[in-house]
C-alpha cells in the first residue's frame, strides 16, 4: 500500500508528536508545502537484527525527499491530522 497526501511541514510535524529526526528543513515554516507518502514493505530496524518494520513515512519538500519515520502499521496511521 502506498497512501501520498498533499500537505504542509506542519502536518508532518504535527504527526510525528515533536520527534521530527532530522534538521533538513528546520529554517522552513510550517505551512511550507510538503508531500507525505506512506510506503508499506519490509524496512530492517538494524543492521543487527532479522526484524523489520513494515511501513515508512517519506516526506517531500521541493525536490528534496527524506525517511522521516519507519515503524509499525499497526502504530503509524496513514491519515494526516
Amino acid at each position: 500500500m502506498v497512501a501520498v497526501s498533499l500537505t504542509t511541514l506542519g502536518q508532518i510535524r504535527t504527526l510525528l508528536g515533536g520527534r521530527y529526526p532530522t534538521d533538513r528543513w528546520a529554517t522552513l515554516p510550517d505551512s511550507t508545502p510538503a508531500i507525505a507518502c506512506f510506503i508499506d514493505g519490509q524496512i530492517p530496524i538494524g543492521p543487527a537484527s532479522s526484524a523489520s518494520y513494515d511501513r515508512a513515512l517519506v516526506a517531500i519538500v521541493g525536490s528534496e525527499s527524506e525517511l522521516v519515520e519507519a515503524g509499525f502499521s499497526t502504530e503509524m496511521p496513514t491519515a494526516l491530522p
